[in-house]
């Protein structure tokens, strides 16, 4: 991985109000610290930049927070290392099990990996023979995302509405297929322009691609910004990773046509993500499967 390496981090400041969450470290140095946080965080997919004795980082759900490393003061706590957690924005349940991954392993403790969960207040159980009220349900929501300030919301609420495992297999390309005739889909694509709209877009295209009937609508104007994103794997690894999800339906629907380009590009993403993310290491991987199948296909043709 990665490795955060800081020789000699500061002294914690006088009168520092430190967060709940952070940790003393005694008897080990703080370049081992670094290396376990880093570690740690590639392997759950959280895209981190290094600044010192600070790390900026980011969540695949777009949350927004800091870890920071210090030396314990004169005369009691100088024979340790302390590291804090900081939030910076957004919020979901996902960040508090990273929090913990992230304290424990900076103590050299073993952290059992968990997949991902599901924010509690975003699950749906929506009855699929209800059919005109959930059309109504999703008018208001497409009201909600044409107006100006409230598209952080919309979106939010059309992740949910468009993942199956959430509404049901039915509801959701219901969703989807009204999405289409409103031509969403494209007003969404359109949101990518935006950073701080980014990451949920990914999100509701990502759900939007699986169901064949709106990818096409899409793709032309979907893959050339996915080959940037992915390109810029080096520099953005989250927002690759992101991208990688979207660009996966689009390949097992033929949705791509210039297929060789991304090849190389994938090549890359799973090289960085072998140093920084592991999610889009896997990602990658599993697109480039899905290209190799294509070429084989047109072989045996």
């Amino acid at each position: 991985c990665s490795k955060w390496i800081i020789k000699t981090p500061p002294v914690l400041p006088d009168l520092y109000p430190l967060e709940p969450t952070s940790v003393f470290v005694i008897q080990t140095h703080s370049c081992m610290i670094g290396e376990r946080i880093s570690c740690i965080l590639k392997e759950r997919s959280i895209q981190c930049d290094f600044f010192g004795n600070e790390a900026k980082c980011l969540t695949a759900d777009n949350v927004h927070f800091c870890v920071f490393i210090y030396r314990g003061r004169d005369p009691l706590f100088s024979h340790g290392i302390i590291v804090e957690v900081q939030r910076r924005s957004g919020i979901s349940i996902n960040y508090f099990k990273h929090v913990k991954a992230i304290l424990l392993a900076a103590e050299g403790k073993t952290v059992a990996f968990e997949e991902d969960i599901d924010d509690p207040s975003f699950n749906l159980f929506i009855d699929e023979d209800q059919s005109e009220s959930n059309r109504t349900s999703l008018d208001y929501v497409i009201k909600i995302i044409n107006t100006h300030g409230c598209e952080r919301l919309g979106l939010r609420i059309l992740i949910v509405l468009t993942d199956a495992t959430k509404v049901g297999q039915k509801v959701a390309k219901n969703a989807v297929l009204t999405l289409n005739e409103h031509n969403i889909g494209l007003k969404i694509v359109d949101y990518l322009k935006i950073d701080e709209l980014k990451p949920l877009s990914f999100l509701v295209l990502k759900n939007i691609l699986h169901h064949n009937a709106a990818v096409r609508d899409v793709a032309a104007m979907l893959s050339p910004i996915l080959l940037d994103e992915i390109q810029n794997a080096a520099s953005a690894p989250q927002m690759a990773f992101l991208a990688t999800k979207c660009l996966e339906p689009l390949l097992l629907d033929q949705g791509v046509k210039s297929m060789g380009e991304f090849q190389r590009i994938l090549d890359n993403a799973v090289y960085v993500g072998g140093f920084r993310h592991q999610g889009l290491a896997l990602q990658a991987q599993r697109c480039l499967l899905r290209l190799e199948q294509d070429q084989c296909e047109s072989i045996d043709k």
